[in-house]
């Protein structure tokens, strides 16, 4: 995640065949170019959780151990003391590959797959608000989603946006609807209706300001809340496997294997010079500085320029 001035990495493995779980977390400077370690967390076996940044304090939260029970992760850094805490327990089970968003004053949880019982697991529907001032906890009203997880999640400003993803039931059952948004200041939910491009999982959302951009693969299309009415974009020149990120005039999206950017205003895309062999990973992430976009792909750096 990008802090304003360091991209924060955070990184974490767990052993079941009986070694120690461990931690690490770094900074990276691209004013500096240089690297400085951060003291290790004070939870371990991460296993996919999701994290936010709040503008003083990084918190995550969610994930599993490699056997595939609970981390559980609940805790916040404060880079500049370098500083890890503990986060009160949530008001519901840990899951992994969950989603969540920063509002301005909360972070919001929602979705994910439940790991806190034995199995066979089941995809979370449910969400939940942590406000770092007061230091608590609140459940969001029920959605209207099925459950799901690989999902992504976008603030518009007002709105949370959940969308795509799967269910994750062992009978493989699709979501029966694409996606919902959320109002925090009246606790409601409403249904968007169904996109021109299909749900998957592991897409990306982003917001441009007036539209939320939600890529997924090769398919790219607008949603308009304002309207409440979708756009199919062109298609892009990326595979399945592609994470994206707003710059302020375009989306830059990266695949294993390729680079490339969409511009709304041109409608148009063009391809990146960028690294081959990327290795995306299915939730890999991409973050902007205003200059650059970083990907981090377990042992290095990627920088992309636009």
């Amino acid at each position: 995640m990008w802090t304003g001035t360091e991209v924060l990495v955070m990184i974490g493995t767990s052993q079941s065949g009986g070694g120690p779980d461990t931690t690490s977390a770094a900074a990276y400077n691209p004013a500096t170019r240089t690297w400085r370690r951060l003291p290790d967390a004070p939870e371990a076996g991460w296993g996919h959780p999701a994290g936010v940044w709040t503008g003083t304090e990084a918190i995550i939260w969610g994930g599993a151990d490699e056997a595939g029970g609970p981390g559980p992760v609940d805790i916040a850094n404060n880079p500049p003391t370098d500083r890890w805490r503990t986060l009160p327990a949530g008001p519901f089970n840990m899951r992994t590959f969950n989603s969540a968003i920063w509002t301005g004053t909360e972070m919001l949880v929602w979705g994910g797959y439940d790991i806190s019982k034995p199995p066979p697991y089941h995809s979370a529907a449910d969400g939940a608000a942590y406000n770092p001032t007061t230091n608590q906890w609140h459940l969001l009203a029920a959605s209207p989603l099925d459950g799901r997880f690989a999902h992504t999640a976008v603030w518009t400003g007002t709105e949370m946006i959940i969308w795509g993803g799967v269910s994750g039931e062992e009978n493989g059952a699709p979501i029966s609807h694409q996606g919902a948004a959320y109002t925090p200041a009246t606790d409601t939910w409403r249904l968007l209706p169904d996109g021109p491009i299909p749900a998957r999982q592991w897409p990306t959302a982003e917001w441009t300001g007036t539209q939320v951009l939600v890529s997924a693969g090769p398919d790219l299309a607008a949603y308009d809340p304002t309207t409440d009415r979708w756009e199919r974009l062109p298609s892009g020149p990326l595979p399945a496997a592609a994470t994206a990120v707003w710059t302020g005039h375009e989306l830059i999206a990266v695949s294993d294997t390729a680079v490339a950017s969409y511009r709304p205003d041109t409608r148009t895309w063009r391809t990146l010079p960028g690294p081959s062999g990327l290795g995306l990973m299915y939730d890999g992430r991409l973050v902007w500085t205003g200059e650059v976009a970083f990907r981090f792909l377990i042992d290095r750096l990627v920088a992309v320029h636009p």
